[in-house]
């Protein structure tokens, strides 16, 4: 994938020993996580915006895609896609049941909304969206149509 290829290309730009006594600190794989986003993201920081024909100015930037995914959290991500444009979160409702949201960020994010399923007896579609609102508000705002349906869902879970 394109991406990836640049991806690759940037990392190689990164001085090894540097990395891996960075990387030996890390206690645990969220720190290892982190450290490489850190490392990759001030590798971007250097880079113009079109590299070898990857035009990274139509899409989300990875840092700002780095701080939202944060501000969720890391243990509700379970997927991304190659691209970074597609995202799976696992959320628990207050039965403890869990839910998959599918978010699918355009490439004109955050100035357009993401297109959002999720599993609800009704078509959810986002309710408002404005350029100031992040991955964070897309979570709460399925959530609390989630929640709306928990009885529902309570009857189902019975019956099956």
């Amino acid at each position: 994938m394109l991406f990836e290829t640049h991806l690759n290309e940037i990392i190689k730009t990164i001085e090894l020993s540097s990395l891996a006594s960075k990387l030996k600190n890390c206690s645990n794989i969220k720190e290892f996580i982190s450290e490489i986003s850190n490392i990759i993201n001030n590798q971007l920081i250097d880079l113009p915006n079109s590299i070898k024909g990857f035009d990274y100015s139509s899409t989300i930037k990875p840092n700002k895609l780095l701080e939202e995914i944060n501000l969720v959290g890391w243990d509700h991500l379970i997927d991304i896609n190659d691209d970074f444009n597609e995202l799976k979160f696992c959320i628990f409702d207050n039965y403890q049941r869990s839910h998959i949201i599918n978010v699918v960020l355009p490439n004109n994010y955050p100035n357009v909304k993401p297109k959002v399923n999720v599993e609800l007896p009704v078509y959810f579609e986002l309710p408002t969206w404005n350029n100031s609102f992040n991955l964070q508000n897309v979570i709460n705002m399925v959530a609390s149509e989630i929640s709306k349906y928990e009885s529902l869902f309570e009857v189902i879970f019975i019956i099956i």
